[in-house]
């Protein structure tokens, strides 16, 4: 028993005739008659009571007729929510980000929805290097990086969301705190809040400050944004952040801009290749709210040196 068996079923049964079900289905009377006796035959059981003035279902026929039409209701179904997956109202968006890194997310995921109501979200905190190794397996699809030197990009597209300065995060009554600026070889014997090794954060960190002697001294180690500015706050080190990142947490500090150190670039970035019409539909919206994050901030490019 085959889907064509099941319809050729429903046609005679809603005509009651099989010259009409068979001008319908564009078959020569005759074979359809022969296909739907060969079915009898399979199932054993007569599904059509036949005279010379009418075609009738009989009780097997009737039971027959209700699950095909089950069956023809579940195919069209099944055939509209494949269609809807392929293309891309409906399905799975994969991302990495870290709000603390980038809270322009939060932008991102409301434009998301409201063009894709029909689409779920998953959002994983995953370090650059795993995430750009996710996107090129194919289990992400797009992905927040913090972009530095030697970061391998290969197969990977990508859009610069902003592109910060790094300032000295101090007590504000901190020795530097009111300073124009620092530079890092002024700051370099600090203790420091810094995050955990292997985070992007950690590793602008290093970069900016290894090489200038003696390895930083670390007080608490911590991916806890709001912890870590607000362990700055009752002096028990000091941090390297950038203005957003730090002015998200309302305690008071002081913030001096950074001289002499490569700033903070975060970016959207997916695989060249490894996006269908959902993941396309993110990459779009994730590029319109990179602009639009990046043209606030260069309007707002003034000196940072305040306390909270």
């Amino acid at each position: 028993m085959d889907l064509r068996q099941m319809q050729y079923v429903e046609a005679v049964a809603r005509h009651r005739n099989f010259t009409r079900a068979a001008q319908e289905l564009h078959l020569a009377q005759p074979a359809l008659s022969a296909t739907i006796r060969r079915l009898e035959d399979d199932l054993g059981v007569r599904l059509f009571e036949r005279t010379s003035r009418h075609v009738a279902l009989t009780e097997a026929g009737q039971a027959f007729l209700v699950r095909t039409r089950r069956v023809q209701a579940e195919i069209e179904s099944l055939e509209q929510e494949m269609g809807e997956y392929a293309g891309g109202v409906r399905g799975l968006l994969r991302g990495s980000c870290w709000y603390h890194i980038d809270p322009d997310v939060v932008d991102f995921l409301c434009e998301f929805r409201a063009a894709n109501p029909g689409v779920e979200v998953s959002i994983r905190e995953v370090p650059t290097p795993e995430a750009l190794e996710c996107l090129r397996r194919g289990e992400l699809d797009v992905a927040t990086i913090v972009l530095a030197p030697g970061l391998d990009l290969s197969e990977v597209e990508y859009v610069v969301g902003r592109t910060e300065p790094f300032v000295l995060v101090t007590p504000t009554d901190h020795r530097l705190a009111g300073r124009d600026w620092v530079e890092p070889a002024e700051f370099a014997g600090e203790l420091f809040i810094a995050a955990h090794e292997g985070s992007a954060l950690r590793r602008c960190f290093d970069r900016g400050l290894y090489g200038l002697g003696d390895a930083p001294r670390i007080a608490v180690e911590t991916n806890e944004l709001a912890a870590m500015v607000k362990y700055v706050s009752i002096g028990l080190g000091s941090a390297v952040l950038t203005p957003k990142i730090a002015g998200q947490i309302d305690v008071p500090v002081a913030m001096v801009p950074i001289r002499g150190v490569p700033p903070f670039v975060s970016a959207i970035a997916w695989h060249v290749s490894h996006h269908g019409p959902i993941a396309q539909s993110g990459i779009d919206i994730a590029s319109r709210v990179a602009a639009i994050s990046r043209n606030a901030a260069s309007e707002s490019q003034v000196p940072v040196c305040a306390s909270r």
